[in-house]
């Protein structure tokens, strides 16, 4: 996580950004917020200006909302599916207004909002979240990037006292999207006969500093598993053999079947689709129990005959044996780890590409390592 954020703010412009983020929000569904608030922030809006045309507006499903009923999904994470899409539409939205396509701004605002409106009413009885869901990327999103949308239109329009009426106390940040208006605003500004008041000094950006990463400290941490939780596992010795011979007859194309090594695992299926998949391991390495469960959310994926899956929600287990004297804790050895990954089974990656796993992939990749 810390190397991603080190990358993000280090990017190569000429390189997307979002691939900067996709194999750690692939992994952990936890980045995903922070990876959304980062790209949100666009660095240069003359190059939306340039695609400005290019408009493709689609919002993912939301989550279901047992994964909230279940403990086992933040409530805050449902926004993020439909606030980077709408953020990504609004800012071209705005690219419109700043190249004085007022007409074509407006209505793609429209668009957007009647886009979400859609998706709400369709979400909502699968989520009654839903509604709330779009309400608030409406609050967040929507309604003040369309307050700059109306602002660049007035002075597109030469209407400059009416721009600086509309943003008058609203407090706004050092963003690429406000600093460009502020450019634009002063040079319409030094050219016209109109006395336009001066617009309020934009609070500054917040800042990115190393103590940013302190910040991280509870995620990068592993929590130790609550003793309500425990679950003893022993695992199976793999049958070499038997994972030799099926490589060898599938080709090199899979190491899928021909070998049973399910114990330590513990699967629960939703009948509405997430399955959670855990894995205890007796072991000191936590990367270990960690491959090993992405494994077998694969092998399920494939089992269940879905090509792909998306990791919707991740925990990371310490495990302990405690001694105690007098109800004093004298000493504590590490046992192993656990990890808990809820997935979603696709039948495609064309849902949400940048999050999806191949199922057959990771079987591949992994495959020779533990079977």
């Amino acid at each position: 996580m810390a190397a991603t954020i080190l990358r993000d703010l280090n990017h190569n412009s000429d390189s997307p950004k979002d691939a900067v983020w996709n194999d750690l929000n692939r992994l952990n569904p936890g980045s995903r917020e922070l990876a959304a608030a980062r790209l949100s922030e666009y660095e240069n809006v003359d190059e939306a200006v340039e695609t400005a045309g290019e408009f493709e507006f689609v919002l993912p499903q939301l989550p279901a909302i047992t994964a909230i009923t279940s403990n086992r999904f933040s409530a805050s994470r449902f926004i993020v599916p439909w606030a980077r899409p709408t953020s990504n539409a609004m800012l071209s939205a705005y690219a419109l207004a700043a190249a004085s396509e007022d007409e074509a701004a407006l209505s793609r605002v429209e668009d957007i909002r009647a886009v979400l409106a859609a998706a709400s009413q369709e979400a909502k009885d699968k989520n009654p979240l839903a509604p709330i869901v779009a309400q608030a990327v409406t609050a967040d999103i929507i309604e003040p990037t369309f307050l700059m949308i109306n602002a660049r239109i007035a002075v597109s329009q030469g209407r400059l006292t009416d721009a600086s009426d509309l943003l008058k106390g609203k407090a706004l940040r050092s963003t690429p999207i406000t600093r460009q208006f502020y450019d634009d605003y002063e040079a319409a500004r030094s050219l016209s006969a109109e006395d336009a008041p001066e617009l309020d000094a934009l609070l500054p950006k917040p800042e990115r500093s190393p103590k940013s990463l302190g910040s991280l400290a509870s995620s990068l941490l592993i929590s130790p598993e609550s003793e309500r939780e425990l679950i003893d596992y022993k695992k199976s010795r793999p049958d070499i053999l038997g994972a030799l011979v099926s490589g060898a007859f599938s080709m090199g194309t899979s190491l899928l079947g021909g070998i049973s090594r399910t114990s330590g695992f513990r699967s629960v299926f939703d009948p509405d689709g997430p399955v959670m998949v855990e894995y205890t391991g007796d072991t000191t390495s936590g990367p270990v129990v960690q491959e090993m469960t992405l494994l077998r959310a694969a092998e399920i994926a494939r089992e269940r005959g879905n090509t792909h899956f998306i990791v919707s929600d991740r925990k990371d287990y310490q495990r302990y044996l405690t001694v105690s004297q007098y109800g004093t804790e004298i000493s504590r050895t590490l046992t192993g780890y656990k990890t808990e990954l809820t997935i979603s089974l696709l039948d495609t990656s064309a849902e949400d590409e940048h999050l999806a796993f191949n199922a057959l992939e990771v079987i591949d990749a992994l495959g020779p390592v533990y079977y």
